[in-house]
């Protein structure tokens, strides 16, 4: 059923009361029984299905046919428009006091199964049923002052309350769209991690945790230091999805992931994921690393040359010295961070995005990184070998000799504003494998992939 459609029939018996109710007590009795003959007869699956509006309607209109029509009570009979204010605001006050906000049993009818349980569901809709609440408070008052205190004045019974219920119908269809645009990341990753369960692959160097999405050749999706297989981008997966088998999946001792032999190095990752491969499928797959996820994803494609058909790597280097680091106040900010990524940390966001997308990026990564639960996932001690591990892979050898060993289809993307990860990297990335494509966003940082999801997404798919 079209949510727009069923909250019109839950609004079409008060229309036809209110419509038909001109103070006299013929044209009072007609709107309560056609009210209620509407609520019986074309509502009654709305009742069947518990919805609270339905039900508060049907009570009060039920009511005002025994105290109006049945036994005709004089009180009841010259203040029913009144009392039918008070009964709207009650009845929203009710739901939400019941935690089933009116407002979301609507919602249901168009969001899927997935989001009904998330407490972001909960809060949009619970905002909704609460300022409806408010108005119909607010008409309630202001009818009790005409009719009690200052009668005669238009304004109180018509303007303000026609005003007030046009505000909140707009309201009502526009706050929670504009909701999930701005916060698009923590509702796309609640409906991510509800896709599929979670998995748990078993291999000799690590046990890793992944979850799955879509159709067709498996990609694999590395991400980047100090986060977990919920912190990419929702746009970016779905669109992947479109055509791949997308798959998250978090790092050895990250989440339910487990490292069981070696040391927390890019070599032992790479031979963690390049374990999960093999035993995952007899196909070669497609892989993405972002940053860090990037060192591991060509490590894994030069140990397991079979496994691999199609590479992207997204902001990321060929470590050894060769590298172009990161500036010493920049490598501050990112060594600062005690336990994971700070959603609140605004020296890091600057790092992250140039600083004109700044205002229009920081909310939506916040959102992503809040309903990843980086802080209850990723602990001190694994920020710490992360950073190890950097340290590590600059000091190191890197892949920067080996890099024409590569044979899978490359695509190497890059923001032209990228302060963690210089574009001279990407560079050496695309001239040193074998037919790489080189794809930069000029306008972008090292958060390219928040900012640009779909064009990113798309170019893998065109790889």
């Amino acid at each position: 059923m079209s949510r727009i459609r069923i909250i019109i029939q839950s609004l079409i018996p008060w229309v036809i009361f209110f419509a038909l109710d001109h103070s006299s007590t013929l044209e009072l009795r007609i709107a309560i029984i056609a009210a209620l003959a509407f609520i019986v007869i074309f509502n009654n699956r709305l009742l069947q299905n518990g919805f609270i509006f339905e039900w508060g309607s049907l009570l009060f209109f039920f009511s005002l046919f025994t105290l109006v029509v049945a036994t005709p009570n004089n009180w009841c009979i010259i203040n029913a428009p009144l009392l039918a204010f008070y009964t709207l605001a009650i009845t929203c006050w009710i739901s939400i006091i019941l935690r089933k906000p009116i407002a979301m049993q609507y919602a249901k009818l168009n969001v899927t199964k997935e989001l009904w349980s998330t407490s972001l569901f909960y809060r949009v809709n619970n905002i909704v049923t609460v300022l409806w609440a408010l108005v119909f408070s607010i008409i309630s008052m202001l009818y009790t002052v005409h009719k009690f205190v200052w009668g005669g004045t238009l304004w109180l019974t018509t303007l303000i309350p026609t005003t007030l219920l046009l505000l909140i119908t707009w309201f009502t269809f526009w706050f929670p769209e504009w909701y999930k645009r701005t916060v698009i990341g923590e509702w796309g990753v609640i409906n991510i991690k509800n896709l599929s369960e979670i998995n748990i692959a078993h291999a000799h160097t690590a046990n890793i945790a992944f979850r799955s999405l879509g159709r067709g050749q498996k990609l694999i999706m590395l991400p980047p230091s100090h986060m977990n297989m919920y912190g990419w981008d929702p746009e970016l997966l779905r669109v992947l999805s479109r055509k791949f088998e997308v798959i998250i999946l978090d790092y050895p001792d990250i989440g339910a992931s487990k490292l069981k032999n070696g040391e927390y190095t890019v070599k032992n990752l790479a031979h963690a994921i390049g374990e999960f491969i093999t035993n995952l499928t007899d196909e070669k797959v497609a892989l993405c690393g972002y940053s860090m996820g990037g060192w591991v994803a060509q490590q894994v494609t030069l140990d397991y040359p079979d496994s691999v058909s199609r590479l992207t790597l997204i902001a990321t280097d060929v470590g050894s010295p060769r590298s172009s680091r990161a500036d010493d106040d920049t490598r501050a900010i990112l060594l600062d961070n005690s336990s994971a990524f700070d959603v609140e940390n605004d020296a890091l966001l600057e790092r992250l995005f140039p600083q004109e997308h700044l205002r229009q990026m920081a909310p939506k990564l916040r959102a992503i990184f809040t309903a990843a639960n980086f802080k209850e996932n990723i602990s001190h001690s694994i920020v710490l070998l992360q950073q190890h591990l950097a340290e590590s892979w600059y000091r190191g050898d890197g892949t920067y000799q080996r890099l024409n060993q590569i044979e899978a289809d490359t695509l190497v993307i890059s923001g032209g504003q990228d302060r963690i990860v210089n574009r001279q990297n990407s560079s050496l990335l695309a001239n040193g494998i074998p037919g790489a494509m080189l794809v930069e966003y000029p306008d972008s940082g090292h958060g390219v992939v928040f900012e640009h999801p779909t064009a990113v997404a798309e170019e893998m798919l065109e790889l």
